[in-house]
């Protein structure tokens, strides 16, 4: 590639990172709440706010919160 293919494509990728951060941000706490419900959301597993899952908690979640194969 030379150099002038790959300034045009630097900066689309730049501009297309840029929106999905716009996006995430201006999103409403009810629309973060429903996305937080589709993942694995770490601040309720995290009960003592240190940013780490210790076994302890983690325990205590998977306890609470049996995935789709318990049965």
């Amino acid at each position: 590639m030379t150099k002038q293919m790959t300034v045009p494509i630097v900066v689309a990728v730049l501009l297309a990172l840029s929106s999905s951060v716009a996006l995430a941000k201006n999103q409403t706490k009810s629309e973060q709440s429903e996305n937080c419900m589709k993942v694995r959301c770490w601040s309720q597993i995290d009960t003592n706010h240190d940013n780490l899952i210790e076994p302890q908690e983690w325990i205590k979640y998977e306890q609470t919160h049996p995935g789709p194969l318990a049965k």
